[in-house]
């Protein structure tokens, strides 16, 4: 049977589930942001291409629109900043998509000291030209199995109390576990540690394969609700993993920030209201 068990404080567990806060970068104002000075405009056929080879992205664009899709009318202005983390080399081959496909990213580089160098991207929102390459590889039947279940023409489900949880179950309760490659090479990358599953139900959730294929490959598996301040104050859901690699960081000796009392400012999953009313 599966279990559901409620955790009271929920900080420690976004410290090691949520990849922004295991990795390390320079105070703000000594960030060395990249200004993407030689931009230069990508075929439909690259972009195409390069999304169905880079589960990561693919999964940021989904989600983007979805959010995009599920706001309310008072907040139709208000954008969300989703962070993707691709290696040096990953990201200097693939910049020119992301400029093509999300609006002002913001770049700049950190350090994982167990995984390395990393660019952290900022996304803010979905182009049309990206929603065009989205809908297009939809229209393909070319889209993961996944990423139809969970965003593709999907509203915000609000139906559990917000808080956090860690997910115990049985071995009988992997019956049926199954998840695509796209899946399973989204969910072996390091830098990815959670997952929006805002539009399903919790039954849902419970009976989804990709469900029960992260309960068999994950040591300890999350869920997590919380209520936006937009979007009709509507509660949005995710799963949340730890990653072993994070055991052989070095231990933090500066004290918490203040944030850090905050379970909602902790926990964001890399998403965070920017208001362009101005």
């Amino acid at each position: 049977m599966m279990h559901f068990n409620k955790i009271d404080d929920p900080v420690p567990i976004f410290l090691r589930t949520i990849f922004e806060n295991t990795v390390y970068s320079a105070a703000l104002e000594n960030l060395e942001f990249f200004s993407w000075p030689n931009f230069q405009s990508e075929s439909e056929e690259i972009v195409y291409r390069t999304l169905q080879d880079s589960p990561s992205i693919l999964y940021i664009l989904a989600q983007q629109i979805f959010l995009e899709a599920n706001k309310s009318r008072r907040d139709r202005k208000t954008s969300f900043s989703l962070s993707l983390f691709l290696s040096p080399e990953e990201f200097i081959k693939k910049q020119n998509t992301l400029q093509a496909l999300f609006g002002s990213p913001c770049t700049f580089p950190v350090t994982h000291f167990v995984l390395g160098e990393f660019w952290q991207i900022n996304t803010d929102g979905a182009t049309a030209f990206g929603k065009k390459i989205f809908e297009k590889i939809h229209a393909d039947g070319a889209l993961p199995p996944e990423i139809d279940k969970l965003f593709v023409g999907k509203s915000i489900v609000s139906d559990t109390a917000c808080g956090t949880y860690e997910i115990t179950a049985e071995p009988t309760d992997f019956s049926g576990a199954f998840a695509s490659p796209f899946f399973r090479e989204l969910c072996a990358n390091e830098t990815v540690r959670s997952i929006d599953i805002s539009a399903l139900s919790v039954e849902e959730c419970a009976a989804a394969p990709f469900f029960k294929y992260l309960l068999q490959q994950k040591k300890k598996l999350y869920f997590y609700a919380e209520s936006y301040r937009f979007a009709n104050k509507r509660v949005s859901k995710h799963l949340l993993w730890e990653s072993a690699v994070d055991a052989d960081l070095p231990q933090r000796t500066e004290k918490p920030q203040a944030p850090l009392q905050d379970a909602k400012n902790v926990i964001k999953l890399n998403i965070y209201k920017t208001d362009k009313r101005t």
